[in-house]
């Protein structure tokens, strides 16, 4: 009796000074992916509010629930479920923006040198800055009509440029801001910087280009590496749906095809690192 009463207070103290802390933890860290996928949306010109982020997160953990439950038949894989839809959200999200950073960084060497022409023609930057809205196409047109909109409201250039360049995570627009800074305050000829460094990002393109191409078959072993398993799977089922049975239905089966997947996804985020080219 008394030891259980030791155990008993053991625990209440240990869960006393673990659970506050881990309450400030998780809101600390929802904390934090909300804004990230806030600032990920705002990057898409996509402006929405924290607590509809939340009201979509209840959404999908209901669709969790519910999934799991016309699926699988055993609700305690929601949880998992959830984590998987949040995550796969995470991920399109994540490469929506790769892929929106690399169109702009291509359209780039071609505004920049539009810049420097419209340069020579005789018009300020502001006056050339804004012509490019309209000269340019999407995505890159969203973005520098958001810097004319911050010269418009009376921001100073320097101060525009700066807070456009590093809205987005391109080294590119942080060097052009830069560039463009530096001439307006030295006076120097700013339309041949600006052919200069169209010159350079053009080269580095065709050099991540070239490495793209040298490293293409590591990213489709990757992506087999990931496949195999589950295309594995479907196939033994096909072949032998009662061996397999338990591996869909039970619950050891699921645990099996949770840690699967797991490992997977770690291989192939691995992979990925292994072969990118580093700035």
């Amino acid at each position: 009796m008394g030891l259980g009463l030791l155990a008993g207070a053991l625990w209440a103290t240990v869960l006393a000074l673990t659970v506050p802390g881990l309450i400030r933890w998780s809101t600390k860290q929802k904390t934090h992916y909300e804004d990230r996928l806030v600032r990920s949306l705002e990057r898409f010109h996509i402006f929405l509010r924290i607590e509809s982020l939340r009201w979509l997160g209840l959404g999908s953990a209901m669709l969790a629930v519910a999934l799991s439950w016309l699926l699988f038949g055993a609700l305690w894989i929601a949880p998992l479920l959830w984590l998987g839809i949040l995550a796969a959200i995470l991920m399109l999200t994540r490469l929506r923006l790769a892929r929106r950073y690399r169109l702009i960084r291509y359209q780039l060497p071609a505004v920049i040198e539009l810049l420097a022409t419209s340069l020579r023609a005789g018009l300020s930057v502001r006056a050339a800055l804004s012509q490019l809205v309209l000269q340019s196409s999407r995505p890159i047109s969203q973005e520098l009509a958001m810097l004319d909109r911050m010269q418009r409201i009376g921001m100073p250039l320097d101060r525009a440029l700066s807070t456009w360049s590093h809205r987005l995570p391109i080294q590119e627009l942080q060097l052009l801001a830069f560039a463009i800074n530096v001439s307006a305050a030295s006076g120097g000829s700013l339309s041949d910087a600006l052919d200069r460094l169209a010159a350079s990002f053009r080269q580095r393109l065709i050099l991540e280009e070239k490495v793209d191409a040298l490293t293409a078959q590591g990213r489709l072993q990757a992506w087999v590496m990931v496949a195999l398993p589950g295309l594995l799977a479907l196939a033994l089922t096909l072949i032998d749906p009662d061996s397999m049975a338990s591996l869909w239905v039970s619950r050891e089966g699921h645990i099996v095809l949770a840690a699967v997947m797991f490992l997977e996804f770690i291989g192939l985020v691995w992979i990925r690192r292994l072969i990118r080219l580093q700035d």
